[in-house]
């Protein structure tokens, strides 16, 4: 066997071992790896050329054979079991195109170093993809917190009504929560975008090449300086899957929120019809499903984020298939799945529409606003909180004892309750206190800083509103910086084909 190919041309390997590893990794490279694997070639044999290691006519010749096989059909090809993997396959179609010379390609270099570069440039990728998605959830309640800063809605603790709030003050808090979850991707990424290219197996070779030239590139901010921490670190994958984690939690509550409002019994939220299923015996459902499905794809995340931690227990610190290759598919479908749920998600956010008045009238409801009741006896009144709180409550025992809701308490009441639980009558002007119950007034008198007052929350939706904006142009600089390292690639490798001096004089290189 030479070069991972059986050399009768069928297979060498077991056909389980085809079946479960060989060709699940073969068709993994195609699917993922093509266009990062070709860029990382150019990026590599402009890197020899400037090492002295290869001579301009081997080097156009290989050139033109890279961007041959990159457009060829061989992407979609099956796998034929002849091969070790893609990398096999590629280098034996490159030598069948530029000769014997195209074998110099793997000067300074190991499938190991290939790997790892390949997995850093395939996440980078899917961390850009993740932040704009979550970018366009982070807009969407941007957009329906702004229509609903005067939307008036019962705020809940331990699943039952505790103050009256805004649908905007809630979602300024979802939105609060998704935008550090940008921050947090943002700050992650120059952890993911540092080459280990050059590293080779784990000792680096003998062909000494210049990394940072790679890396520059690639588009990389830098390299992994350890040539063994370059192919045997997993630290640049795990946190950003916490991360996927950790968002995934949280949207996960504010689904379970949504999927209450939903109900029957709340009836507070709708949903169109492109967003809801029907029954095929109950005539009367519109069922939210939406919503689960969103649920069951938060729900898978975590328990991915978990196996590629367990991965990792007792594996030894290197190149090992467990916390590489075998690594990969576990958070390729934690990201596909929180992508997947970020997206439906954000069409939720988008269409959802709420009963407003419903709202206001439940916010009114079930005591949420007795404590501005016991915040007024002590504007108004002089008394302690410790005593207003005492009277108050007393108020709610009696309400709920008598079926009294708020809406019929009068100042007599308040007088005999408070004579009862104080030894002496307190009371409020009738204005004071309809005016103290109103879920109207328990909003707008919530002035500090972060509170519902609807001034309040304009500002924080404001500042929300720059920090989206501050993540749009780091995203938008960062695919900049991409494509510009690109061009910059391209622009050396066509200069090899056409023959020019490929040496920067800028970087002190001569010419041969």
């Amino acid at each position: 066997m030479s070069g991972g190919r059986s050399k009768s041309g069928g297979s060498r390997w077991d056909e389980r071992y085809v079946d479960h590893v060989l060709r699940p990794s073969y068709e993994l490279w195609q699917q993922r790896y093509w266009e990062h694997f070709f860029a990382l070639q150019q990026a590599h044999l402009v890197a020899l050329v400037r090492a002295g290691w290869l001579n301009r006519s081997d080097a156009r010749a290989i050139a033109l054979a890279l961007f041959r096989v990159e457009g060829s059909g061989l992407r979609g090809e099956p796998y034929q079991g002849d091969v070790e993997d893609l990398f096999f396959r590629v280098q034996e179609q490159l030598e069948a195109e530029a000769g014997e010379v195209a074998g110099h390609l793997h000067l300074a270099r190991s499938r190991n170093d290939i790997d790892v570069t390949l997995y850093r440039m395939d996440l980078r990728r899917a961390l850009l993809s993740l932040h704009e998605q979550v970018g366009l959830l982070s807009g969407a309640l941007l957009e329906q917190a702004r229509r609903h800063v005067d939307t008036i809605m019962p705020g809940y603790t331990h699943g039952q009504q505790a103050q009256p709030t805004t649908l905007a003050h809630y979602l300024a808090a979802v939105l609060d929560a998704v935008e550090r979850a940008c921050r947090r991707l943002e700050g992650h990424y120059p952890l993911v975008n540092r080459s280990p290219l050059g590293a080779a197996a784990f000792a680096t070779s003998g062909f000494t090449i210049d990394r940072r030239l790679q890396a520059e590139l690639l588009g990389f901010d830098g390299i992994v300086r350890n040539s063994y921490d370059a192919v045997a670190a997993t630290d640049y994958l795990l946190p950003f899957l916490a991360e996927c984690g950790t968002l995934g939690a949280t949207l996960s509550r504010f689904n379970a929120d949504l999927l209450f409002w939903a109900s029957n019994e709340v009836a507070a939220l709708w949903l169109p019809n492109g967003l809801v299923q029907a029954s095929s015996i109950m005539p009367n459902k519109r069922n939210p499903v939406v919503l689960e499905h969103i649920r069951s794809r938060l729900g898978r995340v975590p328990a991915l984020v978990q196996q590629a931690y367990a991965l990792h227990a007792n594996v030894p610190f290197g190149d090992i298939n467990d916390t590489a290759e075998n690594l990969q598919p576990v958070w390729h479908q934690a990201v596909d799945l929180l992508g997947a749920a970020v997206d439906l998600l954000a069409r939720v956010v988008s269409e959802l529409q709420v009963d407003r008045d419903l709202l206001r009238r439940r916010a009114g409801e079930g005591f949420s606003t007795v404590t501005e009741l016991a915040d007024t006896l002590v504007r108004q009144r002089g008394l302690s909180f410790h005593h207003a709180h005492a009277v108050v409550a007393r108020l709610v025992e009696v309400g709920r004892e008598h079926e009294l809701p708020p809406s019929t308490w009068t100042p007599r009441l308040l007088e005999e309750v408070a004579d009862s639980t104080l030894g002496r009558p307190v009371s409020l002007q009738e204005a004071e206190l309809q005016e103290a119950l109103d879920p109207g007034h328990f909003v707008d008198v919530r002035r500090t800083e972060g509170g519902p007052a609807p001034e309040q929350v304009r500002a924080m939706l404001d500042e929300a509103r720059a920090g989206l904006e501050a993540s749009e142009r780091w995203r938008t600089d960062t695919h900049a910086r991409l494509d510009a390292a690109s061009q910059q690639r391209l622009q050396e490798v066509q200069r090899l084909v056409d023959g020019a001096n490929p040496f920067d004089e800028r970087r002190g290189d001569r010419s041969e």
